[in-house]
């Protein structure tokens, strides 16, 4: 029976819920609903109805708001088991400076930068208080706890299984209540993730602020005879709704403004900024606002979509499909998070509960211990049982075994004497190979001084030194320098005339790199300093080439 999975979305107003599986590459709603918790306990009455299902699964709860907190680092590339202790420092840090009890979880975010090889952390930690909560509220019925993951991370996994975001940058939006969950992709993969306070409810404000409305009559109406209007074009309103949709546009510019400000912080927090918006997909409550999407594209300059994910999934067994279809924007969370239980290759945020933790603790690590004791009780008893049988022959494979190991041993030892031999030999070889390259710079510099330097002007010193090779762009890679300081005096030309052709003779050798050059300001005693860098397999004294000409 394919594995069932369940969302779960607690929003201010309502708590959404759906339960699923992979049916033929497609995901198929079991069930579906929406639990209105303006009057009541809706994680009550959300056990209630998960136990008249009576379905198995896995669930996965969304967070979203100020019970979690979502950050992003760059960290040099490492394998996963040194990037778990690496994180694990840094969620005991930020856990330490909040001061609350939090429990994480990080992923790798897809992102390629041409200015760093660094790769990017999103990090998510949720109040324990809030997990403990929503775990206890499942108890009693055969729903388990999988996990908690940000809405924004749902999303996401929504809009790539109804085939969304594969090419260009995606940015989704859902529009709850009273906070907007955001995820940026680009070509199918996650950048980006966040929410911000501020919803729906932003246009009820703008209402009652307006026309003192009571909150309830400012939803009636918005939803009644609402609409945004696009470049102030209030044609065909009449007076009422024309004053009604200039109060709600000025909510929309509120709305268009997180949603710049979301861009530009995604481009601060994952050090890219060649990030630029190419479609925006609305969902949520918030997103059947009239006039909404042709005010955002106008505004942004980009397509604007509505994402309602009962247009690509299968709803033929769910019972009540109209409910789906009606309520389809409202459900996009609770969907996603749905697919992330079932989708074995979703994207994952998983912050589990301690029992949870504990349980996946012990299936990776304790059982795998208790099955090898039982394999190892097994061997021994029917070791036993075969001595019983033929003693000499136990006690012949038992001596070609332990010939076998003592000879698997020394091998093992031999190899790690190898390796540490193989290592020191490295670092002699790098040690000669720099005083090689020094020593050659050094002779390098003295054949040109003999072959170039004029009468008029004289060396004072001569010394090595090493400097980064920004060619390589590597810390740990440095090259040789030549310093060279001189001076002159004047035989029948200016000494700046013969210190410059000094230089272009040098810059024209085929051995040298690169020179830096300084002498002092007109009127000072004159005075030279070169700075000389070689070609990394300039040849040798005595390996000169036929264009060098003879020496001697």
């Amino acid at each position: 029976m394919a594995k069932i999975g369940i969302g779960i979305d607690c929003g201010i107003d309502s708590l959404k819920v759906v339960a699923g599986r992979e049916k033929g590459g497609l995901f198929q709603v079991l069930q579906a609903a929406a639990i209105d918790t303006s009057g009541s306990d809706g994680l009550a009455e959300l056990n209630g109805l998960l136990q008249r299902w009576n379905l198995k699964g896995e669930a996965i709860l969304g967070v979203t708001g100020r019970d979690m907190i979502i950050r992003y680092t760059q960290i040099p590339p490492m394998p996963d088991w040194r990037l778990r202790q690496v994180m694990g420092f840094e969620i005991a840090d930020l856990a330490n400076q909040s001061g609350g009890d939090l429990s994480a979880d990080f992923n790798r975010l897809d992102i390629a930068s041409s200015m760093s090889d660094d790769e990017t952390i999103l990090l998510t930690l949720i109040k324990n208080e809030l997990i403990e909560e929503r775990t206890a509220a499942l108890e009693g019925c055969k729903v388990s706890v999988g996990s908690f993951t940000p809405n924004a991370i749902a999303l996401y996994n929504l809009a790539v299984k109804v085939g969304e975001g594969d090419e260009g940058t995606v940015m989704v939006v859902n529009i709850g209540a009273q906070s907007m969950d955001i995820a940026i992709l680009r070509d199918g993969s996650i950048i980006f993730a966040r929410n911000v306070s501020g919803g729906s409810n932003l246009f009820d404000q703008a209402l009652v602020e307006t026309f003192s409305f009571s909150d309830t009559k400012a939803e009636k109406l918005k939803k009644s005879l609402g609409r945004v209007l696009v470049r102030d074009d209030a044609a065909g309103l009449k007076p009422q709704e024309e004053k009604l949709a200039r109060s709600l546009s000025s909510a929309a510019g509120r709305i268009y403004s997180m949603i710049q400000s979301s861009l530009m912080f995604c481009k601060a927090q994952i050090k890219v900024t060649d990030v630029g918006l190419d479609k925006l997909l609305l969902t949520g409550g918030g997103a059947r606002l009239r006039g909404l999407p042709a005010y955002l594209s106008d505004n942004l300059g980009v397509d604007v979509e509505i994402l309602d994910p009962a247009a690509s999934i299968d709803l033929s067994t769910l019972p009540s499909a109209g409910d789906f279809e009606e309520k389809g924007l409202e459900l996009s969370t609770a969907t996603g998070l749905a697919m992330m239980a079932v989708f074995d290759d979703a994207y994952q945020i998983e912050v589990l509960p301690e029992a949870t933790k504990k349980r996946k603790l012990f299936y990776e690590q304790t059982i795998y211990g208790i099955l090898a004791a039982a394999v190892l009780v097994a061997f021994l008893g029917m070791s036993f049982y075969l001595s019983s049988i033929d003693h000499g022959i136990y006690k012949r494979d038992k001596s070609k075994l332990l010939r076998e190991l003592r000879q698997r041993q020394s091998q093992t030892n031999r190899a790690i004497d190898l390796n540490r031999e193989n290592e020191a030999l490295t670092e002699k070889l790098a040690f000669v190979e720099q005083k090689i390259i020094s020593g050659t710079g050094l002779a390098q510099t003295l054949r040109l001084i003999q072959e170039y330097l004029p009468e008029d002007l004289w060396i004072r010193s001569i010394s090595l030194d090493q400097v980064q090779n920004e060619e390589l762009n590597r810390v740990d890679e440095k090259r040789t320098i030549v310093k060279v300081e001189g001076g002159g005096r004047e035989r029948g030309r200016p000494l700046q005339q013969s210190f410059t052709e000094f230089a272009q003779r040098l810059r024209a050798d085929p051995h040298v790199q690169g020179i830096t050059t300084q002498v002092p300001p007109a009127g000072a005693e004159f005075s030279f300093y070169l700075q000389i860098s070689f070609t990394r397999f300039a040849d040798r004294p005595g390996e000169v080439s036929d264009e060098d000409g003879d020496e001697s």
